[in-house]
């Protein structure tokens, strides 16, 4: 080594994950302004990479992106289904403004389609990363990894994404995808790298801490050791924010797992993820990590202006927010979620409805005309991950496109399984996993574990749920029946459900792509926006109820906005709310 030869090499990854299109501080459902939002990133980004500039010697400064970007609010349903594909995409635009350097893919990228991907990707001019999905035949807009020069270091990127969270997608993807399991891609893809002379190997992988639906494996791809860097995300955790205790290589203190620095920035664009790397080359020429700093940084509610952000994404914004703004229909009746974990509610039996009235018609005529139509609907913004104001609140009256959009997240398709009533026993008793089993004085009602969109309710049937028995035993979901008459195994029923669950999306037993008997060209926006405007009413049925477990004391959390609505769990003989320290109302109730 000769006497000018650079022996320490100094680099900052910024990083977002999970920003699901939350880019303007601006909630497109009620029109108000929020505290989160990429233009709150955009003055931090800046402040870092100036702060960067001025180290001695200066730190190299490279920001990723982690995965799904491009879907998560009514504008990006807007730019998706109106904006004109002739001119460049928005969000390219503004990622372009911001200079991200590379863009892993997550599992809602894909929402939309191919060609739609293809135009964004074709627009953006960092590289798309993703090394266990591939297309047929192989396109040059996804690339399978990205390696930099930057000062003496090369740095490659590798990216995953959970295939089983894109099973919901295969049917509309069909042959044109194909993909490999998340681990052996990252093992087989940083050797590929090294070899290619990389000194830095990071990996952008879009999935969180173990679970058991396979979805989430940040730590077993740490454990392999052959990545330096892990930036994760999928799972909406944070890391190591929402990690307090050392288990199994996990540290959150220094930000290691298996002592590899990572990070999982906070989603929604609620907080930016920071790793210093310090790199030293030893006498064989070779570079190692010597110091990491990891920190998540969540910028504090500023006016500091964003004008890359606003500019880039003002027209879109603007077409967005008057598309949203159309009257399309009207409610006799409040919709709102507040209590979607602990009971049916208004908006369930609205969807339900518009989904039953869809397959219904579709079956007509057919071989399964003859059996009855049930529709499963799960519990939409209800709290949890998204906080005291995740929750949708519509008042009596005018029914909006924006509403719409609320009420269906997820541009999902409506298909049609065929169930008999032991495969609606198994149904039911896995979603009520999302409920606790009673017990002493103090517990929970409700799985903080199990997201509300993993807890169906299934109308055109009735059934009780006894809190008395475990999560997942057999006697959990009681009194099942149809028309008044108990359902056997053998009975069969047609299921009206949306394509992320048809496909097995929360892990229910007895789904899978291949249990569709009815796939129509149908979103399920269509289909409730149709049934809206038709004017037809909701569900007015009650599908099920807690067992009396003889006035055993509990509790579940809410949002705020709960208090105007109480009357609608009188039967729980709710006791007074308690607002807890991070914005949620603790409510007691009785069974």
């Amino acid at each position: 080594m000769t006497n000018d030869t650079v022996e320490i090499e100094r680099v900052r990854i910024l990083a977002t994950s999970d920003v699901h299109m939350h880019l303007l501080c601006h909630d497109y459902a009620t029109g108000e302004t929020v505290d989160s939002g990429l233009e709150r990133l955009e003055p931090l980004i800046a402040q870092l990479r100036k702060e960067s500039a001025e180290e001695t010697p200066p730190r190299h400064v490279i920001l990723v992106d982690n995965g799904d970007m491009l879907q998560g609010t009514a504008l990006g349903d807007y730019i998706a289904n109106h904006h004109d594909r002739q001119r460049t995409h928005p969000v390219a635009d503004l990622m372009n403004g911001l200079a991200y350097d590379v863009m892993g893919l997550g599992n809602h990228d894909l929402d939309y389609g191919l060609p739609y991907l293809q135009w964004f990707a074709r627009s953006l001019k960092a590289p798309i990363v993703s090394s266990n999905l591939a297309t047929s035949p192989q396109s040059d807009w996804i690339k399978p990894h990205a390696i930099f020069t930057v000062g003496a270091l090369k740095i490659g990127f590798l990216s995953v994404l959970p295939p089983r969270a894109v099973k919901g997608l295969f049917a509309r993807l069909g042959s044109a995808v194909t993909m490999r399991e998340m681990r052996s891609a990252m093992r087989v893809g940083a050797q590929g790298l090294r070899e290619q002379g990389a000194d830095l190997v990071v990996g952008l992988a879009h999935t969180g801490f173990g679970d058991a639906d396979r979805d989430n494996i940040l730590e077993e791809i740490a454990q392999d050791g052959m990545i330096d860097l892990l930036v994760g995300g999928h799972s909406h955790h944070s890391f190591p924010q929402d990690v307090t205790a050392d288990s199994d290589g996990v540290v959150p203190a220094k930000g290691h797992l298996s002592n590899i620095p990572c990070v999982m920035p906070k989603h929604e664009a609620g907080g930016l993820g920071r790793v210093d790397l310090d790199l030293k080359r030893n006498g064989r020429g070779t570079w190692h990590v010597d110091r990491s700093d990891v920190l998540l940084i969540e910028p504090a509610p500023s006016e500091q202006p964003a004008p890359l952000t606003r500019s880039a994404l003002a027209c879109a914004h603007d077409a967005t927010c008057a598309h949203l703004d159309q009257p399309i229909g009207t409610t006799d009746r409040p919709l709102h979620s507040f209590f979607a974990r602990i009971q049916p509610t208004a908006i369930q039996a609205l969807i339900a409805a518009a989904q039953a009235r869809a397959i219904a018609d579709i079956t007509r005529g057919t071989r399964f005309s003859a059996l009855p139509v049930l529709s499963a609907v799960a519990s939409p913004r209800a709290g949890g991950r998204g906080g005291p104001r995740n929750y949708i609140d519509i008042p009596k009256g005018p029914i909006r496109t924006r509403h719409i959009t609320e009420l269906n997240a997820y541009p999902n398709y409506l298909w049609a399984v065929d169930m008999t009533g032991a495969g609606l026993r198994r149904w039911l008793t896995h979603g009520a996993r999302s409920l606790m089993q009673l017990g002493p004085p103090g517990t929970g009602l409700v799985n903080p574990a199990i997201p509300s969109f993993d807890f169906d309710t299934i109308y055109g049937i009735t059934y009780t749920v006894d809190l008395c028995a475990p999560p997942g035993s057999d006697n959990r979901i009681t009194d099942l029946c149809c028309d008044g008459r108990p359902v056997a195994d053998t009975d069969r029923f047609i299921v009206a459900v949306n394509s992320f669950r048809a496909c097995g999306g929360g892990g229910f037993p007895g789904m899978g792509s291949d249990r569709a008997i009815f796939r129509p060209e149908l979103t399920s926006n269509d289909v409730l926006q149709s049934y809206v405007q038709s004017g037809a009413p909701p569900w007015n049925e009650t599908p099920w109820r807690f067992k009396d477990c003889g006035g055993i004391q509990s509790w579940f959390l809410t949002g705020p906005g709960a208090l105007s609505h109480l009357r609608d769990i009188d039967h729980l003989s709710p006791g007074t709310p308690e607002p807890t320290p991070n914005g949620f109302l603790r409510i007691p109730v009785t069974l």
